[in-house]
């Protein structure tokens, strides 16, 4: 029997036709399973057959009389893409997360190695990829309006690329989000967060920037931080922050998932330290400073939202990493508000180091501090009011939903505020009248010299949303040390003291 074996030809390898059919094997289950489902669907038949109808009939239109309608026919074309590229289709993942919730699917996943972190990479990897087949179908009809004439079509391309790396940030954003299970919430976060950080970030930082960091009686951009929309346009910049945003959506959707004994709020932590730090450095390879600091911000916002609502965990298992000279880093990275209270101050250091290292010549006057105390008070007051008055329904769990809520209203009033104040004329006193972080902010769009008195109750509020959850969250603290020693002593005794947060009496 031996011999027979031994005499048998050796195995041939498997032919590469074989191969490529079962290259399904080779990818994630989730990316595979969710193509071949989205694929497979109405909505991705017929959007696919009307797009390219639009199009076809768009060209018909630009071939039959191409000097007097090409604007049109441009036009058209980005209404089309843009609607189908940035809205339709990163809407899809909606429920992609919530759906495996509501299915009860979580816990046979967590049991296998993919975990949380695969299902969300893989959700949002088969929409990116259906997207994908959209943009490639939507490429021939760029060419062939540049033949037709009227059209750049380097400049073309470079407008697509853009669309079609923002549709990927914006996937990553929605199924990040479709990790809550009220449709309400989901709605609100997703309209109500983009609209409100478009507010500050491009009414408020680009518009009137240059104005608060100018120096003494100055409002011209030519002294102080100003960009255009072209410096937020370069590749670089929106290469390193669309990165660094699909990565925290996806992550943040994760750890929503994950179970409770799985540390990612320390990863996402560092990944932020880090991008700002890019951020800072990028200027010296020639990118506009004015953009990076601009992109810096957003960093922050993001961050910010995220720990100020983290649930707190605190398990030795966690706690093991901040042992011995690393403890006073648990109170940074450890996941939890109660840590993320001393993040978000950290983080505005940095955006104001960032100030101070590239705009040297520009004074830190009493202008540019109430404008840097606004915008964190706009971020810390929801959590100010959330451990004021409703601190025993959110104090052991995340609150991000009211954290949403909260700032939607507090924008809502801001706005109120502002169209009474412009109908009577006199807007300044609504600076005087309801003395919000976002109602100073939106001042600064008036006119950045109405907001310099109020440097101290901006100071004020966003020493009290320190302070307040601080205090709030001692016990919590005391549960980290004990954490800490149980996992340096390795004492069962110890451990049990505080392996989970239930046990702490707030």
């Amino acid at each position: 029997m031996s011999e027979l074996t031994a005499s048998l030809p050796p195995q041939l390898p498997p032919h590469p036709a074989a191969r490529l059919r079962d290259f399904p094997d080779l990818l994630s289950p989730v990316l595979v399973k969710e193509l071949r489902q989205g694929m497979r669907t109405y909505f991705f038949s017929i959007t696919f057959i009307l797009l390219q109808a639009v199009m076809l009939f768009t060209v018909f239109v630009g071939a039959t009389n191409p000097s007097g309608t090409s604007q049109t026919v441009t036009g058209i074309f980005w209404f089309f893409a843009y609607a189908t590229l940035g809205v339709a289709l990163p809407l899809r993942g909606f429920n992609s997360l919530s759906s495996e919730i509501k299915g009860d699917t979580m816990e046979l996943i967590r049991m296998t190695r993919m975990g949380s972190w695969g299902l969300t990479f893989g959700k949002w990897a088969a929409l990116t990829c259906q997207m994908l087949l959209f943009a490639i179908g939507l490429l021939p009809y760029i060419l062939i309006r540049y033949y037709l004439g009227g059209v750049e079509v380097i400049d073309e391309l470079k407008l697509f690329g853009i669309l079609v790396f923002q549709s990927a940030v914006t996937t990553a954003f929605v199924v990040g989000m479709s990790t809550f299970r009220s449709v309400l919430l989901r709605l609100g976060i997703m309209v109500g967060l983009p609209f409100a950080i478009y507010m500050v970030m491009m009414v408020v930082a680009v518009s009137r920037m240059s104005s608060a960091f100018a120096a003494p009686g100055s409002t011209t951009t030519s002294t102080g931080i100003s960009f255009s929309p072209d410096d937020l346009a370069d590749w670089r910049l929106l290469l390193a922050s669309g990165a660094f945003s699909i990565y925290f959506f996806l992550d943040f959707g994760a750890s929503r998932l994950a179970a409770e004994a799985v540390n990612f709020a320390t990863r996402k932590r560092l990944m932020t330290l880090a991008y700002i730090g890019l951020m800072l450095l990028m200027p010296l390879t020639g990118v506009p400073a004015g953009a990076c600091l601009f992109y810096a911000f957003l960093g922050m916002v993001y961050a910010s939202l995220d720990c100020l609502t983290e649930a707190p965990v605190i398990t030795s298992e966690i706690m093991r990493p901040f042992h011995g000279m690393l403890r006073p880093a648990a109170f940074l990275l450890a996941p939890g508000w109660h840590t993320g209270i001393f993040f978000v101050p950290l983080l505005a250091g940095l955006v104001v180091l960032f100030k101070i290292t590239h705009f040297a010549s520009v004074m830190m006057t009493e202008q540019t501090w109430t404008f840097c105390f606004a915008f964190l008070g706009t971020i810390t007051l929801p959590s100010l009011i959330i451990h004021l008055f409703f601190h025993q329904r959110s104090s052991l769990t995340g609150h991000f939903g009211t954290y949403v809520l909260i700032q939607i209203a507090l924008f809502a009033l801001t706005l109120i505020a502002f169209i009474f104040a412009s109908t009577l004329g006199q807007t300044e006193k609504a600076l005087l009248f309801l003395p919000l972080p976002s109602v100073i902010l939106v001042g600064f769009v008036e006119d950045a010299t109405r907001a310099t008195p109020l440097l101290p109750v901006v100071m004020a509020q966003v020493g009290l949303a320190v302070l307040v959850p601080a205090l709030r969250a001692v016990p919590l603290y005391r549960a980290m040390n004990r954490a800490v020693r149980g996992a340096e002593t390795g004492d069962p005794q110890s451990d049990l003291m505080a392996p989970h947060i239930g046990d702490v009496n707030l």
